[in-house]
């Protein structure tokens, strides 16, 4: 290698400084998969560029042009150790885990329609404070994190398929069918007609379903019952038909 001048006249300063904040770096890094850390392999690649940085500031033979090339090379080398940084996104996790727990806040469990099964809520909190954990854990890793925004969605689809689904159509056409006949109905002595006071005590039964039927705290089997009430009901008033 070729001297060029006096080699106590070379600056040396900005590659001892760059060595320095390179070995600092180096040093308080911690290679892994969390947020943060560095990928496997990246600090002895970064640690080889600094001892070669090293060996030119420290060989009498280096020239400045040496030296300022050394400054490069080692800019270049933490330059590829800063992309080596794990940068977890934990965006889809946040917004998952708010949306849930919103979800789960506004969910009352019963047995009527739109409500839940009971326990179905402790379930999904256990999950969403699952979630919480993972995300809030500095070691978690984007797989911890990435399988965190699945098994939270597992969870709301079994929330979701918690949900009660009361089935009113029955009753409602039921209704629809016993209004129908007693509105034609006539009360009187002839024949096809109906014994006084048969259409009162078939519309309170009508009535009664119909209060069931818009009652939205009505469970599954409180709309059966119905079902089975207004048929009973509608079998007392054809047995009043003359």
């Amino acid at each position: 290698m070729t001297v060029t001048g006096d080699a106590d006249a070379l600056d040396t300063a900005a590659l001892a400084a760059a060595i320095t904040a390179a070995q600092a770096k180096h040093d308080a890094a911690v290679e892994g998969d969390a947020d943060g850390q560095y990928a496997v392999g990246s600090k002895a690649a970064f640690q080889a560029a600094i001892d070669a940085a090293v060996t030119v500031l420290n060989d009498p033979a280096s020239s400045q042009a040496d030296i300022d090339q050394a400054v490069t090379d080692l800019a270049a080398a933490e330059a590829t150790f800063d992309a080596a940084e794990v940068n977890v996104d934990t965006a889809a996790l946040a917004a998952a885990i708010t949306a849930a727990q919103a979800k789960h806040d506004a969910a009352v469990e019963g047995d009527a329609d739109g409500q839940y099964a009971v326990g179905s809520k402790a379930a999904f909190q256990a999950a969403i404070d699952a979630a919480v954990t993972v995300l809030n854990d500095p070691a978690s890793s984007q797989a911890d994190i990435d399988q965190a925004v699945t098994d939270l969605a597992a969870a709301e689809a079994t929330f979701d398929a918690a949900e009660v689904n009361v089935d009113t159509a029955a009753l409602a056409a039921a209704i629809t069918a016993a209004q129908a006949k007693h509105d034609a109905a006539v009360e009187g002595p002839n024949t096809g007609e109906y014994a006084a006071g048969s259409k009162a005590t078939f519309q309170a039964a009508i009535d009664a379903a119909v209060t069931v039927l818009n009652d939205p705290l009505s469970s599954q089997a409180d709309v059966d019952q119905a079902v089975t009430d207004l048929a009973a009901a509608e079998a007392t008033f054809d047995a009043a038909q003359n």
